[in-house]
């Protein structure tokens, strides 16, 4: 029990570290101090490690749990990081992608996985009264909302690719582009969900809503710090390595989940 709370502490100071820090390069980009730092190292790789490939696990382990509990806020885990798993697939290997279709790809993956995780998080707000639903039905639903989120995606991009939609380009000013919009709207959603996660926590001391917000506070901290500065620049990178964390974070979430939903079904196996 100490050495989980220690884990605990552990987690939460990496979180205000890499969000204060992230402010502070914002600071000194301001003030231009130092600006001109770059890091070109392979991007699509990186994140595809880091991201798509802990997605896989993520999902795996979401759905093992949706499958015994019926829990929406599994089935957002799992739907949340298709989601953004997929769109960084895309934007790192798919050939011939001009501007318009790698900012879909990416910007897409980002609102429409935010979307998902404050869905499943407001739907799990009385998830305790909702009756667990046969393993054939729970097969059906989650089948259909991964194939909806990798359809979705696709079309998106190839919309994008075809320049019928060119919204996320679009530049209001030097400043202040129609992307900054769509994160800013999606970052408000992870920070949303991850305030009725925690809230969860404090009633029921469950760590799946721990980790859980963490990765959704980190995750929407690293969506901001991105769009921030060039891609190979310093607060791009931390804002790349707060979402590489948050994965971290969300795998954590899943187990725990699985974790605690199989000593829950062992139990009612013991009253039986």
């Amino acid at each position: 029990m100490i050495k989980r709370f220690a884990v605990k502490r552990i987690a939460l100071c990496l979180t205000f570290f890499l969000i204060i820090l992230g402010v502070i390069f914002i600071l000194l980009d301001i003030l231009d101090i130092a600006e001109d730092f770059r890091l070109h190292w392979s991007t699509a790789v990186i994140n595809t490690i880091f991201i798509s490939v802990v997605a896989v696990f993520i999902i795996y382990f979401a759905t093992k749990n949706y499958l015994r509990s019926s829990s929406p806020e599994t089935l957002a885990l799992g739907g949340g990081a298709l989601a953004f798993g997929f769109a960084i697939i895309l934007y790192g290997w798919l050939p011939n992608s001009d501007l318009n279709t790698r900012y879909t790809e990416y910007d897409s993956g980002v609102f429409i996985a935010s979307a998902i995780y404050l869905t499943g998080a407001i739907l799990s707000i009385n998830s305790q009264n909702t009756p667990i639903q046969k393993i054939g039905l729970n097969i059906l639903s989650i089948t259909a909302i991964y194939i909806g989120i990798v359809l979705i995606i696709s079309i998106l991009t190839w919309l994008a690719y075809k320049d019928i939609i060119t919204f996320l380009t679009h530049t209001f000013s030097v400043h202040f582009s129609a992307r900054d919009i769509v994160q800013g709207i999606a970052a408000v959603f992870c920070v949303s969900a991850a305030l009725i996660y925690l809230k969860k926590y404090r009633e029921l001391r469950h760590d799946i809503y721990f980790w859980y917000s963490l990765g959704l506070i980190l995750f929407a901290a690293g969506v901001i710090f991105i769009s921030r500065g060039p891609l190979e620049g310093r607060i791009a990178w931390l804002g790349r390595a707060a979402e590489y964390v948050s994965y971290f974070y969300f795998l954590i979430a899943s187990l725990s989940a699985c974790k605690q939903s199989g000593e829950k079904r062992i139990a009612n196996n013991k009253d039986i």
